[in-house]
């Protein structure tokens, strides 16, 4: 074999044993699994916790339960140490309240001989609960969203939202009414607004005409009841509407989320939070 031969298998054999070690390295440190941050929510930013989070954890028998909330705030610097320490015991009171509803839903300590063998409990099978929270920051306000992701081990786990939004200068707790006017009839702006924009969003989720979304299912979501628009958060200058699995359209389209700029909702906004 000539020199120019022999250079060529040289650098052939270098090659594959360049790739060889690459795909070790890959095989042996995998890229690590991370989580839509935002939980069920598709297509938000999220702001990165300025502290380590605390954290409810238990492993029972039957379940296995996590759920995180924050250490610190911004409303210690914004607001002060107490609003920040009030906020942080609002938010973690209410995880609390979801782990024991969990656990008594469960009824993890009387369950049959029964119970256990129809949920294959006795095949190493658990429920679980997962808390987790992204933050949002508006002009003036900052909202905690919270989902809960629930396995009861039916036929598909379940997401829920429960939202928490802050004066970032007072550090008071804010309903939805607060952001809104005096005499606005909010609830009825929204349903109105929602009917508009979702058909478009649902058909694009479930990949279909905007003719083709069952409207009769949506407008059952959507009716002017505080109840249904009790997921919402402040996301730079849009109000964001959340509508979890079922609300507005089958399981399958997932959760439906509304943006509205307040520039469209205009003078119905009061102008602190314009």
């Amino acid at each position: 074999m000539d020199t120019k031969s022999t250079s060529i298998v040289g650098v052939i054999i270098l090659g594959v044993i360049s790739l060889g070690l690459v795909l070790w390295y890959m095989s042996e440190h995998p890229a690590p699994y991370v989580r839509n941050p935002d939980g069920a929510v598709p297509g938000t930013a999220t702001t990165t916790p300025t502290a380590p989070d605390k954290t409810l954890s238990e492993n029972g028998r039957y379940y296995d339960i996590t759920a995180v909330y924050p250490s610190v705030t911004p409303l210690k610097a914004s607001a002060s140490a107490r609003a920040d320490a009030q906020a942080i015991e609002v938010m973690k009171q209410f995880e609390l309240n979801t782990i024991s509803a969990f656990k008594e839903q469960g009824n993890f300590d009387h369950l049959t001989a029964e119970d256990i063998s129809m949920l294959g409990f006795d095949q190493g099978r658990k429920e679980s609960l997962e808390i987790t929270y992204v933050l949002k920051r508006g002009g003036t306000t900052l909202s905690y969203l919270y989902t809960m992701y629930q396995d009861t081990l039916g036929a598909h786990p379940n997401a829920y939202f429960r939202s928490f939004t802050f004066n970032s200068k007072t550090g008071e707790g804010l309903d939805l009414t607060d952001v809104f006017a005096p005499g606005t009839d909010y609830l009825k702006l929204l349903s109105t607004i929602s009917r508009k924009k979702l058909p478009t969003i649902i058909a694009k989720t479930e990949g279909m005409q905007g003719v083709e979304v069952d409207v009769d299912y949506m407008n059952r979501g959507t009716t002017p009841d505080a109840d249904n628009f009790q997921n919402w958060y402040i996301d730079g200058t849009s109000l964001v509407l959340l509508f979890p699995p079922y609300q507005v359209a089958a399981y399958a389209a997932g959760v439906q989320t509304v943006s509205i700029p307040f520039s469209e909702l205009g003078t119905s906004v009061r102008a602190s939070y314009r």
